[in-house]
Protein backbone atom coordinates (compact mmCIF):
# COMPACT_ATOMS: atom_id res chain seq x y z
CA UNK A 1 0.00 0.00 0.00
CA UNK A 2 2.89 2.36 0.71
CA UNK A 3 4.21 1.87 -2.84
CA UNK A 4 0.83 2.79 -4.24
CA UNK A 5 0.60 5.92 -2.09
CA UNK A 6 4.12 6.96 -3.01
CA UNK A 7 3.31 6.45 -6.71
CA UNK A 8 0.23 8.63 -6.37
CA UNK A 9 2.17 11.32 -4.50
CA UNK A 10 5.22 11.32 -6.75
CA UNK A 11 3.73 10.79 -10.21
CA UNK A 12 0.05 11.71 -10.30
CA UNK A 13 -0.07 14.62 -7.85
CA UNK A 14 2.19 16.90 -9.94
CA UNK A 15 0.28 15.98 -13.09
CA UNK A 16 -3.10 16.69 -11.50
CA UNK A 17 -1.91 20.02 -10.10
CA UNK A 18 -0.71 21.10 -13.55
CA UNK A 19 -4.04 20.07 -15.06
CA UNK A 20 -5.96 22.05 -12.42
CA UNK A 21 -3.99 25.17 -13.27
CA UNK A 22 -5.10 24.96 -16.91
CA UNK A 23 -8.16 27.18 -17.40
CA UNK A 24 -9.67 25.16 -20.25
CA UNK A 25 -9.43 21.83 -18.43
CA UNK A 26 -10.72 23.45 -15.26
CA UNK A 27 -13.76 24.79 -17.11
CA UNK A 28 -14.43 21.39 -18.70
CA UNK A 29 -14.12 19.65 -15.35
CA UNK A 30 -16.46 22.12 -13.70
CA UNK A 31 -18.97 21.75 -16.52
CA UNK A 32 -19.00 17.97 -16.23
CA UNK A 33 -19.39 18.18 -12.47
CA UNK A 34 -22.31 20.60 -12.74
CA UNK A 35 -24.17 18.60 -15.42
CA UNK A 36 -23.69 15.17 -13.83
CA UNK A 37 -26.83 15.30 -11.61
CA UNK A 38 -29.04 16.20 -14.58
CA UNK A 39 -27.51 13.44 -16.69
CA UNK A 40 -27.92 10.82 -13.98
CA UNK A 41 -31.47 11.96 -13.22
CA UNK A 42 -32.55 11.84 -16.85
CA UNK A 43 -30.95 8.42 -17.29
CA UNK A 44 -32.90 7.13 -14.29
CA UNK A 45 -36.15 8.48 -15.76
CA UNK A 46 -35.40 6.84 -19.12
CA UNK A 47 -34.71 3.51 -17.42
CA UNK A 48 -38.06 3.71 -15.60
CA UNK A 49 -39.92 4.68 -18.77
CA UNK A 50 -38.47 1.75 -20.74
CA UNK A 51 -38.39 -0.89 -18.00
CA UNK A 52 -38.65 -4.25 -19.83
CA UNK A 53 -41.47 -5.82 -17.80
CA UNK A 54 -44.69 -6.27 -19.71
CA UNK A 55 -46.93 -5.38 -16.75
CA UNK A 56 -45.10 -2.09 -16.30
CA UNK A 57 -45.35 -1.28 -20.02
CA UNK A 58 -49.07 -2.11 -20.05
CA UNK A 59 -49.65 0.17 -17.05
CA UNK A 60 -47.76 3.04 -18.72
CA UNK A 61 -49.78 2.57 -21.91
CA UNK A 62 -53.02 2.57 -19.89
CA UNK A 63 -52.04 5.84 -18.18
CA UNK A 64 -51.12 7.39 -21.53
CA UNK A 65 -54.51 6.54 -23.04
CA UNK A 66 -56.53 8.00 -20.15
Amino acid sequence: MNRFESFLSNKLLPLSSKMQENNVLGALTEGFIRTSPATIGSAFILILANFPIQGWLDWLQKIKNC
